[in-house]
């Protein structure tokens, strides 16, 4: 059943077994930011399969993903990221 699995980003469709190396690369990259265990990672890339990598990348580093809605106005966005602890 290797490869059987898929799923769908915007109009691309792709495998799950290609995220495993994009999100390794996503995640040395956080890595080397910084990014560790319990760390609050805040998102804002609307929807975009590059979201998908990088939520990926952030489950495996052990942080916490904060993903932020691209509609949100500024007191929105202010509560979001206090509350968060971003």
């Amino acid at each position: 059943m290797a490869g059987r699995y898929r799923f769908a980003l915007s109009r691309r469709v792709g495998h799950f077994c290609a995220a495993i190396p994009a999100g390794l690369r996503s995640g040395q990259g956080l890595s080397n930011l910084g990014i560790g265990p319990g760390d609050h990672v805040a998102t804002l890339i609307g929807g975009r399969p590059e979201w998908f990598y990088l939520s990926y990348a952030i489950s495996l580093l052990g942080a916490v993903i904060v993903p932020i809605n691209i509609t949100f106005r500024r007191h929105e966005l202010e509560h979001v990221m206090i509350c968060a602890d971003v």
